[in-house]
Parts: structure tokens; C-alpha cells; sequence
């Protein structure tokens, strides 16, 4: 790939929609570029494994808040995802069960 009409940068969710939608028809040319790794590990695929995901430094960008004074001064741990979709593999975990029927 010689030239791009359009360079993402995160392939989080909307880095993904983003890119898929503009390539879709096949007259764009897109990069997307991620500085986090690929999704493929088991424990990104498996409910129990955001325990293990958590503090992964390969798969968290560990990231802490300012300091909050409605907290005596403290910071939040505030986890953001390291690899492909970006956030979302963590929350698929906490808040999308994969039983879709049951919302129907």
C-alpha cells in the first residue's frame, strides 16, 4: 500500500466502525494504526478472564485519575484498553452478557 485517502489512529470502537465504513465500498484506502496489541488472547475471550485483563500492562493502559478532593485526595484507577476494540473487550465483560435472547 503505496498511498491512504485516510490514516485512524485507534482501533477502538469507533477507530473500527470508522475504518470498516469508509473502506466499505472499496474506493478508500485506509491505515488504521493501534498502538495496543491484537485481541487474540485467551483471556479476552472468556468472561472470567477481565480479572486477568485488568492490570495486564499489555492489554491496559493503567491509567490513573488527577487526584479528587471528594475522595481525601486520592486517585482512581481508570482502565482503558491496550489492544484491538480498544475498551470495549473490558466492558463485554462486565456489562454485555453474550445471552442476547434474554433482552428480546
Amino acid at each position: 500500500m503505496d498511498e491512504v485517502d485516510y490514516v485512524i489512529v485507534g482501533a477502538g470502537s469507533a477507530g473500527c466502525v470508522m475504518a470498516n465504513r469508509l473502506s466499505a465500498n472499496g474506493h478508500h484506502q485506509v491505515l488504521l494504526l493501534e498502538a495496543g496489541g491484537g485481541d487474540a488472547r485467551m483471556w479476552i475471550k472468556i468472561p472470567v478472564g477481565y480479572a486477568m485483563t485488568f492490570s495486564d500492562p499489555t492489554l491496559n493502559w493503567g491509567y490513573m485519575t488527577e487526584a479528587d478532593t471528594g475522595l481525601s485526595g486520592r486517585q482512581s484507577y481508570w482502565p482503558r484498553g491496550a489492544c484491538h476494540r480498544g475498551i470495549k473487550f473490558n466492558q463485554r465483560h462486565g456489562l454485555c452478557p453474550r445471552s442476547a435472547p434474554r433482552f428480546r
